[in-house]
């Protein structure tokens, strides 16, 4: 188990990595791929 000022250390960068990763726009081919996968579903 790690210090606990470790592990808040980990999480402070893992929030402003995540962060930053969510702030971007999607790539056009996930994009993509999400909608023919929505558009493969059957429906119900």
């Amino acid at each position: 188990m790690l210090p606990p000022e470790a592990q808040g250390q980990i999480a402070k960068q893992l929030r402003q990595v995540y962060g930053e990763m969510l702030s971007e726009p999607m790539p056009d081919k996930f994009a993509e791929l999400l909608a023919r996968l929505s558009n493969s579903e059957p429906k119900q």
